[in-house]
């Protein structure tokens, strides 16, 4: 089961999160499977202190993450385990694609759940896909969670404007 929910208050933060996302150092990420414009998948992000939270990671957590995520976790266990529920990010990183990039068919192993935040996406074009799902009514702004098992990729940007995601993993237990 995948769960989508709208952040309301996106367009406020929107423009300060592309900024933030634009300032990290990226680099392309080319392979059998993906062809990606520019990712920070390969900086190591997370220290014991939380000085390594890149600043557009920091936007993530308080506008989407420590408001939003409980909602996951009410959708996945019931409203009475979620309360007993903690979750900790494994990992976090952006990707953007330009016109005629994709990732293909891949799953994310030891973790709980992966997320897919949609920071920039054209009005119509196809959010992350899953195998063996119908296609998602998700948009910008939109936060898409799923058990991480699950086969999912980024279709190909047939579009002309730039595809702008955060993906995270999160472990679950209570």
């Amino acid at each position: 089961m995948i769960y989508i929910q709208r952040i309301h208050n996106y367009p406020v933060w929107k423009d300060e999160l592309i900024k933030a996302i634009n300032d990290c150092p990226g680099k392309e990420r080319k392979s059998e499977y993906e062809n990606i414009t520019e990712s920070d998948f390969h900086i190591e992000k997370f220290t014991k202190d939380g000085v390594g939270i890149l600043p557009y990671f920091k936007l993530m957590e308080e506008y989407v993450l420590l408001p939003n995520y409980p909602e996951v976790l009410k959708f996945y266990y019931g409203i009475d385990m979620a309360r007993k529920m903690k979750y900790e990010c494994q990992g976090y990183w952006y990707q953007k694609y330009n016109k005629g990039k994709e990732h293909g068919w891949h799953m994310h192993p030891n973790c709980s759940f992966s997320n897919v935040f949609l920071v920039q996406l054209e009005e119509g074009a196809p959010a992350t896909e899953f195998m063996g799902q119908s296609p998602l009514q998700a948009g910008e702004g939109c936060l898409i969670s799923w058990p991480s098992y699950m086969l999912h990729r980024s279709p190909t940007n047939l579009s002309d404007k730039q595809k702008i995601i955060i993906s995270f993993n999160t472990t679950v237990w209570d």
